[in-house]
C-alpha cells in the first residue's frame, strides 16, 4: 500500500502491468494467465488506395466495356470486356446486374445513364457504376504497432499495415495459436478480431493514438 507504482508492476513478468491484468480479470502472478495480446497493439493512422473503375462503353448488347483506370496499386490502364456474371481479368470485381437508364449530362443533352451493379471481391461489396462517370472503391490499411513491453520475447518489430478485411500474422512468434483479423478501419479507431484454438472469436477496437 505504501507502494504508488504498483499498479504499473508486472510481478509476473508477462509484460502486462497488474492494472491490466485486474481489468482484464487475469492472475498478475502467473505468467500464463494475462490479457490479449491485441491489447499492446496501438493504431497510428488510416491510409486509403483506391480502385477507380469507369463504364466506358456497351460494345453489344451483352457485353460491357468497363475501364480501370491508373492509380497506386494498379499503374496500367486496362479494358474489360464482360457479360453479366463474369468477373474481370484481373479478379477484383464481377460484373452482377444492370439498369438501363437515360439522364441529363452537364450541358443539358439527355444522356445514356446506365448503371452497372459490381461486387468488389477482396471486400464482398456490392457497387453501382454508371455510364462515363469515374468510380473509386475505396481500400482502407490500419497502420498498426505492437506495443513493447518488459516480458515480452521477442521484442516487437516496426509498424505495420493490414488491409480491411485481412489476417495478419505479426503476433505469430508471440501468440502462435491465435489469429488475428483487420475487420473495420476506421478514421480513428480499428475493429479486430482474433480467436485462440475452438475458443470463440473475440472482437476488440482500438483507438488511434
Amino acid at each position: 500500500f505504501l507502494n504508488s507504482a504498483v499498479l504499473q508492476q508486472d510481478p509476473d513478468g508477462d509484460g502486462f502491468s497488474s492494472l491490466a491484468e485486474w481489468d482484464a480479470k487475469t492472475d498478475p502472478t502467473d505468467p500464463n494467465t494475462h490479457p490479449p495480446y491485441a491489447d499492446k497493439l496501438v493504431m497510428h493512422s488510416r491510409q486509403q488506395q483506391e480502385y477507380k473503375l469507369r463504364f466506358a462503353a456497351r460494345p453489344d448488347p451483352e457485353r460491357f466495356q468497363i475501364m480501370r483506370l491508373p492509380s497506386a496499386k494498379w499503374p496500367q490502364r486496362d479494358n474489360f470486356y464482360l457479360k453479366v456474371g463474369e468477373t474481370s481479368e484481373d479478379g477484383q470485381f464481377r460484373l452482377d446486374s444492370f439498369q438501363e437508364k437515360r439522364a441529363m449530362n452537364d450541358v443539358g443533352i439527355e444522356a445514356d445513364a446506365t448503371e452497372l451493379t459490381i461486387t468488389y471481391l477482396p471486400k464482398n461489396e456490392e457497387h453501382v457504376i454508371v455510364r462515363n462517370q469515374e468510380y473509386g472503391v475505396p481500400t482502407y490499411f490500419a497502420e498498426l504497432e505492437f506495443k513493447s513491453a518488459p516480458g515480452l520475447i521477442p521484442a516487437p518489430g516496426p509498424p505495420f499495415f493490414v488491409k480491411e478485411g485481412e489476417a495478419f500474422t505479426e503476433l505469430a512468434i508471440i501468440d502462435p495459436e491465435t489469429k488475428y483479423r483487420v475487420l473495420k478501419v476506421n478514421e480513428e479507431s480499428v475493429v479486430i478480431t482474433y480467436q485462440t484454438g475452438v475458443e470463440p472469436e473475440q472482437t476488440v477496437e482500438i483507438r488511434k493514438k
